[in-house]
């Protein structure tokens, strides 16, 4: 969103250093390796040529009209009888946010001084292991776990995810949501 030389945007929590002390916290070491650089690389340019912006950092988002189907795909899968591959064992703790949230995020930031130059990780409160989000989704579709059919993968493979649009974290990922709250 550019609203003169001011510009609110979405990052991503994913461009987080993997650690083994969490939650991640605005201020912590970004891996300049992540599937999401471009992003880093855009904050690091707005920063460069002297704009006013906030970047907003969401884990997991879920909802309506949003960009990136992480509840969506659980349910194609299991429409289409397909079992839901989940790296390890699946009890890799993550982070949901609503899509919601993220927007309620956006409009409080925009003409916000105090959220000029800043960084907002934003998601849920609670915490859901992978294995625990397919069981809600597979308990939604079904009305039941039993049918529920788990592949239990290794991501170090492409080949186990080609094509997929959703790749879950081999890795713990949850980002404090603190900050928002302090700087409101």
């Amino acid at each position: 969103m550019i609203n003169g030389t001011y510009t609110a945007l979405q990052t991503s929590a994913g461009v987080y250093l993997k650690s083994d002390q969490l939650p991640h916290f605005e201020i912590d070491a970004v891996d300049p390796k992540s599937r999401h650089k471009g992003k880093l690389e855009t904050e690091s340019l707005l920063e460069s040529r002297g704009v006013n912006w906030t970047s907003i950092r969401p884990v997991y988002i879920y909802g309506p009209l949003n960009y990136n189907f992480v509840e969506e795909w659980f349910f194609h899968r299991l429409k289409a009888g397909r079992p839901i591959p989940v790296p390890n064992s699946g009890i890799q703790i993550t982070q949901l946010g609503h899509v919601k949230d993220l927007a309620t995020a956006f409009i409080k930031v925009i003409g916000n001084e105090k959220a000029r130059k800043e960084v907002f990780n934003i998601s849920g409160e609670k915490y859901v292991t992978f294995d625990g989000l397919e069981k809600a989704c597979a308990k939604f579709h079904f009305k039941t776990q039993s049918k529920i059919g788990m592949a239990t993968i290794d991501l170090s493979s492409p080949s186990h995810y080609c094509g997929e649009s959703l790749i879950p974290r081999q890795h713990h990922h949850q980002a404090t949501v603190a900050g928002v709250v302090d700087r409101r």
